[in-house]
């Protein structure tokens, strides 16, 4: 239950960050954060079902694409010649920053536990028991 507690706090915080990211470009209302954020996550939540797909690449575009221009109002879409063409723009960026974001916490997990990452541990002795008779 705490996993699920988690991943759905993480999904909330990226989804949030994306639309920091987005509101400026699309130049979206407040009022609208959660439209952008049900679309990342139905992405996101769809690139990790696409087995086939490594990372769901692909996937997580076109249906982050896909679901925006459905929950988009169609005042923001008019202000774009080619609103697909724009979201798949944006796809590709936050899947680029989504991959710097992971590399970053791979680089600093690594920092921390080199040893354990590299698998040069210390020899860790058995412990004894001890037979009573």
């Amino acid at each position: 239950m705490r996993m699920l507690g988690r991943m759905i706090l993480a999904l909330v915080w990226q989804s949030t960050a994306v639309f920091i990211l987005l509101q400026p470009v699309l130049e979206l209302k407040w009022d609208w954060w959660w439209t952008v954020a049900g679309a990342y996550c139905l992405a996101w939540s769809a690139g990790f079902l696409a087995v086939w797909a490594p990372g769901g690449v692909g996937v997580r575009e076109l249906v982050f694409v896909a679901a925006m221009g459905i929950v988009l109002p169609p005042s923001v879409l008019e202000r774009f010649g080619d609103s697909r063409g724009l979201l798949g723009a944006l796809a590709i960026i936050l899947r680029v920053w989504a991959t710097i974001g992971e590399l970053t916490l791979c680089a600093i997990a690594y920092t921390v536990d080199w040893a354990g990452a590299t698998g040069h541990h210390p020899p860790v002795e058995p412990a004894r028991r001890t037979v009573v008779q």
